[in-house]
């Protein structure tokens, strides 16, 4: 990856030759919009009997010799939700669950989670766990009045109540890069859910025996929305340089708003991005209780023929989180996966290696990165490609009202050398 006139496979400029933004092969994503099933019913780590309802996947390969294969990733949002039919939506509904489970998550960072929502208002919950637990009993009792049941998902009447299993998990620390790991997120099992309405009472009871998931259905919320576009002659707080060419932004700007038809967000004290936009601190599409968490990838390269040892990736970013006590806590990450297939297509089944760090600074521009990558990709190697994000850490201890349009890319250079790391 390198600038027109370098001979690179991919242009890293975000340009035409002539200047125009173009992204010439680069693609950018919403990685807060779940679309893979990870809530599934497996033998893994059970709780009871033969089979549990588990969120995790198989893939990860033992960290250990005492870690089991499979677990969890990162950057997990993921629902297993129930629904109830009220028979009489003018009186209340008292809803019981109990289960058993075991859960194992990074302490402080990723959770486990038994919520209900209420008409329109977010998730709350009725348990939380991280760390590592193992046969929990759990109980929730939660009571919802005439205005708050909800639709069903597939349509019809506001007479449901709707209870949910929520694991979530940040960037990193995780199964997939081994920094934590264990026996998976969450198994689930023996559920019942009591719901006690104008005298009458029914209950569910799962215990996954028949390998299926039962009265429990996996969801897709929705997304923040992605926010990735090219914008020229974006403007700074960096006293010693500018770009004005076009770079990649995030800014919840008239264009998202346009084009994507995603919420805009405006500056309070930071106002010199385009119009007074900054990248959403309140989770665009989905809503306040949400973070960002956008990516643009390169094309997918080939490894070039010939005695290439060493692999260097870096950037030009306009950085803006001095971590303050108003700052949105909203910081840049990097990554680059491999795969050692002759199928170019089975890199998307790896994951993007980092250096489990989340990055901040500024207000400048700073060449980001790092010179010598060559432990963050495979051994045999065939083929490589990297991937640029905004992250907003949403339980950053100071996450304030304010937010900046940073952060930019820009000069994207990939290069392989002869020998670990560049001469």
């Amino acid at each position: 990856i390198g600038p027109w006139g370098s001979g690179a496979v991919v242009n890293g400029q975000f340009q035409d030759q002539g200047g125009v933004p173009d992204w010439n092969g680069w693609t950018s994503r919403d990685l807060t919009q779940n679309s893979e099933v990870i809530w599934h019913v497996d033998t893994y780590n059970v709780v009871s009997g033969v089979y549990s309802a588990w969120c995790g996947d198989m893939s990860y390969s033992a960290c250990t010799s005492e870690d089991p294969v499979g677990g969890y990733g990162a950057s997990y949002n993921e629902y297993l939700s129930w629904y109830g039919t009220v028979g009489n939506v003018n009186v209340a509904t008292t809803v019981e669950i109990t289960a058993t489970v075991n859960h194992n998550t990074e302490p402080g960072y990723d959770f486990s989670n038994l919520g209900y929502y209420k008409g329109d208002n977010n998730i709350a919950y009725l348990w939380t766990a991280d760390g590592e637990g193992e046969q929990v009993a759990v109980t929730g009792l939660v009571t919802y009045q005439p205005g708050e049941y909800v639709a069903h998902p597939d349509g019809g009447a506001e007479n449901q109540v709707h209870i949910t299993w929520h694991v979530t998990s940040d960037g990193g620390w995780d199964d997939s890069d081994c920094s934590y790991y264990g026996d998976g997120a969450l198994q689930i099992d023996d559920i019942t859910v009591t719901l006690n309405n104008d005298g009458g009472e029914t209950s569910t009871v799962d215990d996954f025996e028949d390998n299926t998931l039962g009265n429990w259905v996996v969801e897709f919320p929705q997304g923040v929305g992605d926010y990735a576009h090219l914008r020229c002659r974006l403007s700074d707080e960096d006293p010693c340089a500018n770009n004005y060419s076009p770079q990649v932004c995030f800014i919840a700007d008239d264009i998202m708003l346009a084009e994507r038809g995603l919420p805009v967000a405006y500056c309070i004290d930071w106002c010199y991005g385009p119009g007074g936009y900054i990248v959403s601190t309140t989770g665009g599409a989905a809503g306040p209780i949400h973070g960002i968490h956008n990516a643009v990838e390169s094309p997918i390269i080939s490894w070039p023929a010939g005695d290439y040892q060493g692999l260097s990736f870096l950037f030009d970013v306009y950085r803006h989180e001095d971590m303050s006590a108003d700052a949105p806590g909203i910081f840049y990450t990097w990554g680059v996966r491999s795969t050692a297939s002759a199928n170019p297509e089975d890199i998307k089944q790896e994951y993007f290696a980092d250096r489990n760090f989340i990055y901040y600074g500024g207000p400048d521009y700073f060449r980001g990165g790092d010179a010598n990558v060559t432990d963050l990709v495979v051994s045999g190697r065939t083929h490589v490609q990297v991937q640029l994000a905004v992250y907003e850490l949403y339980t950053w201890a100071w996450n304030g009202d304010d937010g900046y349009p940073a952060p930019y890319f820009d000069n994207v250079s990939l290069i392989c050398y002869e020998h670990f790391g560049p001469s």
